[in-house]
């Protein structure tokens, strides 16, 4: 004895290809907007601007990372170091000896630049998810 449940094989398609929906190309969609957005937040440093970039993607069972910022393995820290001290701030010295001074001139930027692109990333990634699962559920 069995039971034919109409349909069903459509909506278990769907699901499936619903399960199998990669998020990793939205993520990588938003790399060039972010990656504008940290170089004008570091506009005051034009030399060292061409050093942010795209580092390592990383990709888990239920999320995907993209790294992007001043983590490159591929240039030497000295060209982009005082977009990192920067960033904390730093005491200054002077011969070897302090001066007392603390300079936090361009403090937080880096935070500051994502801070202000942050909602349109995520606006951006949710648009792009949202037009892959409507070709899943248009597709029978």
């Amino acid at each position: 004895m069995s039971i034919d449940v109409k349909g069903i094989d459509r909506l278990m398609n769907k699901l499936n290809k619903l399960d199998n929906i990669k998020g990793i190309n939205a993520v990588e969609s938003v790399v060039p907007t972010i990656e504008l957005a940290l170089k004008a937040g570091a506009s005051w440093a034009p030399n060292s601007v061409q050093y942010i970039r795209k580092c390592e993607i990383r990709e888990y069972p239920r999320a995907y990372f993209v790294d992007i910022g001043l983590r490159n393995d591929e240039v030497d820290f000295d060209l982009w170091k005082h977009l990192w001290f920067h960033n904390w701030g730093y005491n200054q010295y002077y011969y070897g000896h302090k001066t007392g001074k603390y300079t936090m001139v361009h403090s937080m930027w880096f935070n500051n630049a994502l801070n202000n692109i942050g909602d349109v990333a995520i606006n951006k990634i949710k648009s792009e998810l949202r037009v892959e699962i409507k070709k899943c559920l248009e597709a029978g």
